[in-house]
């Protein structure tokens, strides 16, 4: 009975505003990691959620060599329409 109330809550959930949101995100989060490999496949760039204040939250960042890849990173990602307005977290080298 237990597992019964867990699987309707999670059926509850995944079809709130909240939950379709933060599945979007995840969806575009595993097919832009694709990309981005494939597309800048010698730079270290991460992308993922806010697990812990705030799941709606799309967070990219990591390592590039310049500011001019550092645009370039960012005109892609955008060219991509992420669901929410990601945070940048970049460091140049």
């Amino acid at each position: 009975m237990e597992e019964l109330k867990e699987i309707k809550g999670d059926f509850k959930w995944a079809n709130s505003k909240d939950g379709k949101l933060i599945i979007k995100i995840e969806h575009w989060v595993e097919a832009i990691r694709i990309k981005l490999q494939q597309q800048f496949n010698n730079n270290e760039i991460l992308v993922g959620r806010n697990l812990i204040d705030n799941p709606k939250e799309l967070i990219i960042g990591g390592i590039v060599n310049n500011e001019s890849e550092l645009n370039s990173v960012k005109s892609f990602i955008e060219s991509e329409k992420p669901p929410v307005l990601p945070i940048y977290k970049f460091e140049v080298i």
